[in-house]
């Protein structure tokens, strides 16, 4: 991969042409796609560091194409879990399933293992659900700015963990 700089700029030029669907077909090259999904995988890597750690996770994955462009879920991996499990596979498995309705992952963040991601997972799909620009198909989302559905996700839990505070006194 080139410099995340780069990555980064190649990203922002994929989000534009695709912010042209449908009425006009992006105007994009091979090479910025790749870039802006290898910069997804490293920003994916950075956040949940590291990815095989045993435990459940929130993730948040962003597309550009004519499909959705967000998909909000849970996944989890366990003490030596390898191969075709775990965290890196699951999300494999959905970006394989992105490319099958012409989408391209080209954001992504994942928590660190955490208690309770079931109930952080299920109250940030109903505010995203809740927006007034939303669009939810399951754990799907048309029309949610990727950025914004972070600060949603981490609203959520923070929300999550006060409540749990002043039960707790």
């Amino acid at each position: 991969m080139l410099g995340r700089e780069e990555a980064a700029t190649a990203r922002q030029r994929v989000i534009q042409a695709y912010a042209q669907l449908p009425h006009a077909v992006p105007d994009v090259t091979v090479d910025d796609l790749r870039q802006a999904n290898q910069l997804a995988w490293a920003e994916l890597e950075a956040a949940g560091a590291p990815l095989n750690a045993p435990g459940e996770r929130i993730y948040a994955l962003g597309f550009v194409g004519p499909g959705p462009d967000l998909k909000v879920g849970l996944t989890s991996s366990r003490l030596g879990q390898t191969g075709r499990s775990g965290v890196t596979a699951r999300i494999k498995s959905l970006e394989r399933v992105s490319m099958a309705h012409c989408t391209v992952m080209v954001r992504a963040w994942i928590s660190r293992p955490v208690a309770n991601a079931r109930n952080w997972e299920s109250r940030s799909l109903k505010a995203l659900e809740e927006l007034e620009e939303s669009t939810a198909i399951g754990e799907y989302f048309r029309g949610v700015d990727f950025d914004l559905a972070l600060k949603i996700i981490h609203s959520v839990r923070k929300d999550s963990i006060t409540s749990v505070r002043r039960a707790g006194r």
